[in-house]
């Protein structure tokens, strides 16, 4: 890791799916926003052609607007997966060279989790390097933290966390916020072992990194629920579950 008088470099990966009249306004804000310690790597996850061209134009009019060099993150060209794979897929897909950054993590397309908060979680972790492997963003109304979220998608939550209690004997409160960081170099030894692909990739990676040593903290974030999210309750729940009891009986053989 580099000294404490230098930035450590940070890989952020957006996960996209058919998201580009949400990404672009976000990823307008993370470049006016982010320092240039930060790369910004968009994965499109399968979103089919029409969709690659109208990302690969809001990727254009993006770059227009990045800061000179040196004072902004870069801007990687968009990552095109051939064909839909999965939340947790894409966010692996990006990290794939991570080795080459000091931290690495995801934030969600639909930047429910703004720029300023993930600029406040990178320096946290900047400042706790000598005691934390990973923050995982945390929803969680408190004192100092605004937390604007459907009534229906907290109780959903509530349930899958203790769900995900029992299963996997994990105590974590939030597992599926959108807004992780890791050390690059605890995410390059859990990636090879990592299979879950669509939304309970979450719950994988934090019990793959715990079983590693690592140590993970839970971070409080701001969060404002935004319209048009790619997670469905009536499709995705169940699916989700049977992941989540697929990675508590791979965790309770290991």
């Amino acid at each position: 890791m580099p000294s404490p008088a230098s930035s450590p470099t940070c890989l952020l990966v957006i996960p996209a799916y058919q998201d580009t009249l949400r990404l672009e306004p976000y990823l307008a804000r993370l470049t006016a926003t982010l320092p240039p310690a930060f790369t910004v790597q968009v994965v499109d996850d399968g979103s089919g052609a029409q969709s690659t061209i109208a990302l690969q134009q809001v990727m254009a009019r993006v770059r227009e607007q990045t800061p000179p060099a040196g004072s902004g993150p870069v801007i990687l060209p968009p990552l095109l997966l051939p064909v839909n794979q999965g939340k947790g897929a894409a966010v692996r897909a990006g990290w794939q060279n991570c080795a080459a950054y000091d931290l690495a993590g995801f934030a969600d397309a639909d930047g429910a989790v703004s720029a300023s908060e993930v600029l406040r979680a990178y320096h946290y972790f900047c400042d706790h390097l000598d005691a934390v492997d990973g923050l995982l963003g945390c929803r969680v109304k408190m004192l100092g933290r605004r937390v604007e979220r459907h009534l229906s998608r907290h109780l959903i939550g509530r349930i899958y966390a203790t769900v995900v209690s029992n299963t996997c004997r994990l105590e974590v409160y939030d597992s599926q916020c959108g807004l992780k960081l890791f050390r690059s170099a605890r995410l390059t030894a859990a990636l090879p072992r990592l299979t879950i692909n669509r939304f309970a990739f979450d719950v994988e990676l934090i019990l793959q990194l715990l079983q590693d040593g690592a140590r993970l903290e839970e971070f409080p974030v701001d969060w404002t629920d935004q319209p048009g999210g790619k997670l469905k309750v009536w499709r995705d729940f169940l699916p989700m579950l049977l992941d989540v009891c697929r990675i508590g009986q791979k965790f309770r053989k290991t």
